[in-house]
């Protein structure tokens, strides 16, 4: 979302890193997070080729880094959560209603040990 992203990189702040694609350029999309940044404490992924880039993530995730993915089928996710739980992920997954919505949506986040929410 342009607008949401707008929103954040007017604050200016220094611990923030914001990667926009257009969801036309697949291959861009999917690696966004390969950039100077070695390490992010926080991934979030929504929109286009979501299963994708949550592939593309743990290896640019710090030690307490966490990756979070918003509006994705349960179903869709299960072959990757097991892919990232043989990887020391655990996950923890949120499902409820969503406005404009006529079906349940579910946010999960992935994290290890340690991890910067301490959880």
């Amino acid at each position: 979302d342009f607008t949401w992203a707008n929103i954040i990189e007017s604050k200016n702040l220094e611990n923030v890193t914001i990667k926009r694609r257009e969801e036309n350029e697949k291959i861009n999309y999917i690696q966004a997070i390969e950039c100077k940044i070695k390490e992010f404490d926080i991934v979030f992924i929504d929109g286009l080729y979501r299963l994708e880039c949550l592939k593309n993530c743990p290896p640019y995730l710090s030690k307490k880094g966490i990756i979070i993915i918003d509006d994705v089928k349960t179903s869709r996710l299960t072959d990757l959560a097991l892919e990232l739980e043989i990887k020391g992920f655990r996950r923890l997954s949120f499902i409820g209603l969503k406005p404009g919505s006529p079906r349940g949506v579910t946010c999960t986040i992935f994290y290890r040990d340690d991890n910067i929410l301490k959880i």
